[in-house]
C-alpha cells in the first residue's frame, strides 16, 4: 500500500516551524515494487523547500524536503517492532482490565444472591412471626370471651340478687311509712362565737363530730334570720354537747314548697342575690355538728341583713334546678339518685343500689365520710343550690342585673358528672356556666375558682371545652392535700387544651423543728391574679365570669381543712379587679368556708365590691 505524508510541517513553540520530508519512500517489502517511482514523482511534483516560522504554518498538501530525513528499513523495522510490542501491552492491559470485569461481575452477583437470601430468610422470619402473633391474638381474644362469658354470669347474679334485696328493702320502707315522719333539726349557730372544727385525716375534707362545749356559751344570746331576713333571738342554756337537738329549730318536710314563695323580693339594685332556706334543711340525721352544716347559710344572711347589704340588692326568686338542666353534665342516673323527690311514695323514684351509701361514725348515712346524706332534705336541697346559680347567672346574661351573689349550700365544685364527694353533689357552676352557653349571646364563659380546695369536678367537665376558661388557685401541695388533683401540668385536651389553668401552691416551712405546709396569704393571691387571672381574663375575653367563692383560705381553718390566712378585704379586692372585665358581669356562688367570721366578712365584703363600695 502507498504511504503519502500530507502536511508534516508542525509547529514547536520557541523553535518554530520544525521541517519533515521524505526524498523517497521507495522502501523495499514496505512500499511495494513500484514503491520508489511513485515516490520519486510524489516528491518531485508537490516538494518544496518551506521555510517557517514562529507563527506560520504550511499549506495543506504541502511536504517538507530536508536531507537526512528519510527513514531507513532498520527504522521502519524498530518501529515496527515498537508498534507490535506496544500492541501487545495493549492487549495484556485488555487482558487484565477482561479478567478484572469478570471478577466484578461475579462479586455483585454474589452479592445480589446473598442479599436476596437474607430478604428470603427476612421474609420467612416475619411469616412465622406473623403467624405466631396471629395465633396468640386468636388465643387472647378466645380467653378475653371466656372470662368476658363468667363475668356476664357474675353480672347477672349480682342483680339477681340485688333485686331480691331491694325487693326487700321495699316492704321495709313501707312498713316503716306508715309511722310519722320525724323532724329533721337544723343547727341555729351564732356567727360571732367561735366554732371548733373537726380535723380530717388523709385527703378527706372531714369528719363528722359532736358541737364541743365551747360553741355555745350558757346564756349566750343566737341571732336567728327567718326567710324574710328578720332576727329571731333566744337564749342559750349552753348543753348543746349533750343534747344538740335542743337548741336548733325543726322544720316539718312539708313546708318546704312554702320557702321558695316567702320573703320580699324584687327592688332596683343592679347587683343581685339569691337565697332559700330549702337549702339550710340539709342536714345529717345525727343531729351531730359537721364542718359543713347549715349554719353558714344562716351567718351569711345574718350579716349582710344586719349591713343592710341585701336592702341594696335585687333578690331574685330561687328555684331548683330542672332534671334536663342537671343532665346536662351529671350523668342521669347520677340525677335520679341524688335528685329524688320529697314525695313518700317510692312508684315514680329510682331505688340506688346497695353500697352506694355508707354509714358514717356519727351514726348518720353519707356517701363518703366527708359528705353525709338525708333522703328527706338532700336532693331538694341540692337541685335549690343548682338552680339558684342557674338562675342568677342566667339574670346577669340577659342584661336583667349586672353581677349578683348566690348564697347556697351544699356547694358543688368537687362533684363529677357521676360521683357526688367533698360535700357536693350536684356542680352548681359548671351547670350554671353550660346554661348560659346555650344562649345565643353567650360564646365565651370564664370559671375562676378560689376555693382553697381545686375543684375536680369542674375541671372534668369541661377539660376539653374551648368556650370555658377554668382558672383555679388552689393549695396543691404536691397532691398530698384533698382532692389531690389540680397540677400546673392539668392544661386541658384536644379543642380545650389551653384552657385549663391551675395555680397550685405547694411548699413546706419549719415552725418549732416541725416542717409544715408553708401558708400563703394575700401577697400570693394577688400576685396570681395580676400576673396570671386577670391577663388571661383580658385575653380570652369572656362573656360572663362565673366564681366559684370558697373562702376557706382565710384565717381561722385548721391546716388539714384551709391553712392560709387570706384575709376578706383580699376577696373583695379580687371581685373588683374581676369586674374590670365583660363589662363588670360577675357572678359569685358559694363553695367551702368553715370559720364562720372569715366567712361572714369574706361574703360582705364581696358584696360590697359587686356594689361598687369596696
Amino acid at each position: 500500500m502507498p504511504v503519502m505524508f500530507a502536511n508534516p510541517a508542525f509547529l514547536t513553540a520557541g523553535l518554530g516551524g520544525v521541517p519533515f520530508s521524505l526524498n523517497s519512500l521507495a522502501m523495499t517489502g514496505v512500499l511495494g515494487a513500484n514503491a520508489g517511482s511513485t515516490a520519486n514523482n510524489l516528491l518531485s511534483t508537490t516538494s518544496q523547500p518551506v521555510t517557517s516560522s514562529i507563527g506560520e504554518k504550511s499549506q495543506l498538501g504541502q511536504s517538507l524536503s530536508l536531507p537526512g530525513m528519510i527513514p531507513n528499513s532498520q527504522q521502519y523495522d524498530k518501529l515496527v517492532q515498537d508498534y507490535q510490542l506496544h500492541m501487545k501491552q495493549l492487549q495484556s492491559c485488555q487482558q487484565h482490565i477482561d479478567k478484572d470485569y469478570l471478577e466484578l461481575q461475579q462479586q455483585l452477583l454474589q452479592r445480589q444472591l446473598a442479599e436476596k437470601r437474607n430478604f428470603e430468610d427476612q421474609m420467612r422470619q416475619l411469616g412465622v412471626y406473623y403467624t405466631n402473633t396471629v395465633m396468640a391474638l386468636k388465643y387472647q381474644q378466645q380467653m378475653l370471651a371466656n372470662v368476658h362469658q363468667d363475668q356476664l354470669k357474675q353480672v347477672q347474679k349480682q342483680q339477681e340478687e340485688l333485686v331480691k334485696q331491694q325487693f326487700v328493702i321495699q316492704k321495709k320502707t313501707q312498713e316503716i311509712q306508715k309511722f310519722p315522719a320525724p323532724k329533721i333539726p337544723v343547727h341555729r349557730v351564732n356567727p360571732d362565737v367561735p366554732r371548733v372544727n373537726p380535723h380530717p385525716t388523709g385527703l378527706t375534707k372531714a369528719h363528722c363530730s359532736q358541737m364541743d362545749s365551747t360553741t355555745l356559751n350558757p346564756g349566750s344570746r343566737i341571732s336567728e334570720p327567718d326567710d324574710r331576713g328578720n332576727s329571731l333571738t333566744r337564749q342559750s342554756s349552753g348543753h348543746s354537747h349533750h343534747n344538740p337537738i335542743s337548741h336548733s329549730l325543726s322544720f316539718d318536710s312539708s313546708a318546704s314548697s312554702m320557702s321558695i314563695d316567702q320573703g320580699n323580693y324584687g327592688g332596683n339594685g343592679s347587683t343581685g342575690i339569691i337565697y332559700d332556706t330549702t337549702m339550710q334543711r340539709h342536714n345529717c340525721t345525727c343531729g351531730k355538728s359537721h364542718t359543713e352544716h347549715p349554719g353558714r347559710l344562716q351567718s351569711i344572711w345574718s350579716r349582710l341583713y344586719e349591713t343592710k347589704v341585701v336592702e341594696k340588692c335585687q333578690r331574685l326568686r330561687a328555684r331548683r334546678a330542672q332534671p334536663q338542666e342537671l343532665t346536662t353534665l351529671h350523668q342521669q342516673f347520677h340525677t335520679q339518685v341524688y335528685g329524688k323527690t320529697n314525695s313518700r311514695s317510692r312508684s315514680d323514684r329510682k331505688d340506688p343500689p346497695l353500697g352506694m351509701f355508707k354509714k358514717l361514725p356519727c351514726g348518720g348515712i353519707g356517701v363518703d365520710n366527708d359528705t353525709y346524706w338525708n333522703e328527706l332534705t338532700t336532693p331538694q336541697a341540692a337541685k335549690m343550690a343548682a338552680g339558684c346559680v342557674i338562675q342568677l347567672a342566667e339574670e346577669v346574661a340577659a342584661g336583667n342585673i349586672k353581677n349578683g351573689f348566690a348564697v347556697v349550700r351544699p356547694p358543688g365544685h368537687h362533684a363529677r358528672s357521676n360521683q357526688a364527694m367533698g360535700f357536693c353533689f350536684f356542680n352548681n357552676v359548671a351547670l350554671a356556666a353550660k346554661a348560659l352557653l346555650s344562649k345565643p349571646s353567650i360564646n365565651k364563659v370564664m370559671i375562676v375558682d378560689w376555693d382553697i380546695h381545686h375543684g375536680n369536678g369542674t375541671q372534668e367537665m369541661f377539660y376539653e371545652n374551648p368556650n370555658v376558661l377554668v382558672v383555679s388557685i388552689h393549695r396543691y401541695d404536691d397532691g398530698k392535700f384533698f382532692p389531690g388533683t389540680g397540677r400546673p401540668e392539668e392544661i386541658g385536651s384536644g379543642p380545650g387544651c389551653g384552657h385549663n389553668v391551675n395555680i397550685a401552691f405547694s411548699g413546706q416551712k419549719m415552725q418549732n423543728g416541725t416542717t409544715i405546709p408553708s401558708s400563703c396569704g394575700d401577697p400570693e393571691y394577688l400576685a396570681a391574679f395580676r400576673c396570671v387571672v386577670i391577663p388571661m381574663a383580658l385575653d380570652y375575653q369572656p362573656d360572663v365570669i362565673l366564681v366559684s367563692a370558697g373562702f376557706n383560705a382565710t384565717e381561722g381553718h385548721q391546716s388539714t381543712l384551709g391553712g392560709y390566712s387570706v384575709t376578706p378585704a383580699c376577696y373583695g379586692h379580687l371581685t373588683k379587679q374581676l369586674m374590670s372585665v365583660c363589662s363588670g358581669r360577675v357572678v359569685l356562688a358559694l363553695e367551702g368556708g368553715y370559720e364562720l367570721r372569715s366567712l361572714c366578712a369574706s361574703a360582705e365584703s364581696c358584696m360590697l365590691a359587686l356594689l361598687g363600695e369596696e
